[in-house]
């Protein structure tokens, strides 16, 4: 995997909407953002295992069910092989 290639080397951050590159995350962050008083505003999250494991359900099939979870939790339990 050619991310994981360089973060041996630098750092990475990786915005991204597909389930199957999030998975493989260290450290998890949810970006947000929405129109205030005329102007756009963004927030950071960070999230812990709950919010990672939601999140991924999300990126899986855009509504949160029990079958998302699960196999969000499959992923992100894979995906912890590669974070050494």
């Amino acid at each position: 995997m050619k991310i994981k290639e360089i973060s041996l080397k630098s750092q990475v951050i990786c915005v991204t909407h597909l389930a199957q590159v999030a998975c493989f995350g260290k450290e998890h962050f949810y970006i947000s953002k929405a129109d205030e008083d005329g102007k756009t505003k963004t927030r950071l999250s960070h999230l812990e295992k709950d919010g990672k494991i939601s999140e991924i359900a999300r990126l899986i099939g855009g509504a949160i069910s029990d079958f998302s979870k699960s196999h969000a939790k499959l992923m992100l339990e894979a995906g912890r092989k590669y974070n050494y």
